[in-house]
This record gives structure tokens, sequence and C-alpha cells, in this order.
């Protein structure tokens, strides 16, 4: 199932990339990205970010949220 990460999730409400984020393209008003972490594309120009194709980030499993708590 395709997903992107939970960065990429929150980049319609910023304005600066995430670290992930490498830049393929640049065109005036217009930029297009790859996501290093779940291999989203995204594009940015003047109306915002838009994920164009969602990656393949895995899902966090029960026991991956608990080891993450305990850790």
């Amino acid at each position: 199932m395709e997903r992107s990460c939970p960065p990429c999730q929150r980049m319609t409400a910023k304005a600066a990339p995430h670290p992930d984020l490498i830049s393929l393209s640049k065109m005036e008003n217009s930029q297009l990205f790859k996501c290093r972490c779940c291999n989203s594309y995204l594009h940015l120009d003047l109306n915002g970010w838009e994920i164009l194709s969602a990656g393949n980030y895995p899902p966090q499993t029960q026991d991956d949220s608990h080891s993450l708590r305990s850790a």
C-alpha cells in the first residue's frame, strides 16, 4: 500500500522542506522533490505543497510503538 512518511504528510502545513527531501527539479515558482525516507514525490509551488505520488513508508506496528515508548 502506498503511504508517505509522517514528515511528508505534514508538509502541506509547512513552508520549508524536511531534511529527507531532495530537490529533483526547479523551475520558476515550482520545485519537485523526492523523499529519501519513503520515496514519495512532492511538488512545491505558489499554492504550497502537494504529494504527487505517495511512497512506500511502512506503517508503524504495535511492537514498534511499544519499543519507541520504552527507549
